[in-house]
């Protein structure tokens, strides 16, 4: 026997010489050529007849296999650690990054702004068109870091989990962007009721939002956008959809807008920093829940988000 599984053994087996209750214990023996091997034993007492019946099997295979997947596990584990903390870094870095470079773009605009004001006449049509697009980059770029310090923020921060009602947000979220919305001449409808989620108010709403601005910017030229919102009760969950009539998106792309940067439009057709969609799927995911697409070029999109169903009082 393994000199490490003398003592286990020997304490099973006197347990089972003073009629304890059927055992089952694994050991190593050693073979004629000089290797050891696993075997797993069941014993059973039977004191009347002053009897142990034990039966062994070989479990080598099974042993090694096991030995194999901690052996997996544990590195695993090592991995898993050393891409949190550099995701962790990466996230400081992100935030100090975006809120540094924030101060010297102000410093540009407001320099910008100080030549228009004390130059603008004489400056003529070509020093006018740079000091546009100084003015226009600033304004981008400044843009840009703020998404890049939301998604930072709603990486690093902790979200409570509260009964959210899903039709007060949405008003929130449709009062705040009125102009917007009389601007472009849209017409959004919200089927009520909408079922209350479990959710994290203050990403909730920028969840929505987000969606529905994309609806109301990604439209044909001269056509009024149309937007339609809604939820449905699926097991435990809601999932709210917010549907539009625009220019819709190919099947081979519903993935990858989701990822940080992801454009499939210049920035002259239509806006943006490409960081809107990766807001809504992480602030979606740090809420427990998902998120999809359903769409076709061409003929709208149907964007769904599932929160946990919030439990009714009682």
């Amino acid at each position: 026997m393994h000199p490490e599984d003398r003592t286990t053994t020997a304490e099973q087996l006197t347990r089972l010489k003073m009629g304890d209750a059927p055992a089952y214990f694994e050991n190593r023996y050693l073979c004629r050529d000089g290797s050891f091997r696993w075997l797993g034993w069941t014993a059973a007492p039977f004191s009347s007849e002053q009897l142990v019946y034990i039966f062994a099997r070989d479990i080598t295979s099974r042993k090694a296999a096991e030995t194999e997947i901690q052996g997996l596990n544990r590195e695993l584990e090592r991995r898993i650690g050393d891409l949190t903390e550099v995701n962790n870094e990466l996230e400081a870095f992100n935030y100090s990054i975006s809120h540094d470079l924030r101060a010297p773009l102000r410093s540009i605009r407001s320099f910008a702004q100080f030549l228009r004001e004390d130059f603008g006449p004489s400056l003529g049509p070509e020093r006018e068109d740079y000091l546009r697009r100084v003015e226009s980059a600033a304004k981008y770029m400044d843009v840009l870091l703020l998404d890049l310090l939301q998604y930072s923020r709603l990486s690093r921060s902790e979200l409570e989990m509260v009964p959210v009602d899903l039709e007060s947000a949405v008003s929130d979220v449709l009062t705040s962007i009125e102009p917007e919305v009389l601007e472009r001449k849209a017409d959004i409808k919200v089927r009520k009721p909408l079922a209350p989620g479990l959710a994290h108010p203050a990403t909730l709403r920028q969840v929505i939002y987000n969606l529905i601005s994309n609806a109301l910017k990604f439209v044909q030229p001269q056509q009024n956008p149309l937007i339609e919102i809604w939820s449905e009760r699926r097991e435990g969950w809601v999932r709210v959809w917010v549907a539009d009539h625009g220019i819709g998106i190919a099947p081979q792309y519903h993935k990858k807008i989701f990822g940080l940067f992801q454009r499939l439009h210049s920035q002259d057709a239509y806006p943006g920093t490409g960081v809107g969609l990766a807001l809504v799927r992480r602030g979606v995911e740090r809420m427990g829940g998902r998120i999809g697409v359903e769409s076709v070029a061409g003929e709208g999109s149907r964007f769904w988000f599932e929160v946990r169903q919030a439990m009714p009082p009682g």
